[in-house]
């Protein structure tokens, strides 16, 4: 059992286990929303100092980009969903797979930060 979510382990994502079913008189709706994500990861390009390259082009160069890891991570889900699983795990990756699709790109900033 976790001590976070006192759920036993394994179970947070059970919808057959009793503690996770809707009571009766529950319903659910579907509410739409936009969900914005800001990550950040410090790294290090190797960058070619010349006029025609800028960092941009090197970081392409040397990294994936996050909808092309979202991308490969669909192939690898679906690659999984072919495979002999149970059908909670099978429920859980279609859950995950559902959210790799989707997202856009809003911006890239890649900045130079002194050494």
């Amino acid at each position: 059992m976790s001590m976070r979510d006192y759920y036993p382990a394994g179970a947070y994502y059970d919808s057959d286990a009793p503690y996770n079913q809707l009571a009766e008189g529950d319903y659910t709706i579907e509410a739409a929303a936009v969900v914005a994500v800001t990550l950040r990861k410090d790294i290090v390009v190797e960058v070619i100092n010349d006029d025609y390259h800028t960092l941009e082009d090197d970081y392409a160069k040397e990294h994936t980009s996050l909808p092309t890891l979202l991308c490969e991570l669909e192939k690898y889900i679906q690659g999984e969903l072919q495979s002999d699983i149970s059908e909670g795990r099978r429920r859980e990756l279609g859950k995950m797979l559902d959210d790799c699709r989707g997202w856009s790109e809003d911006c890239t900033e890649i900045y130079d930060i002194e050494c």
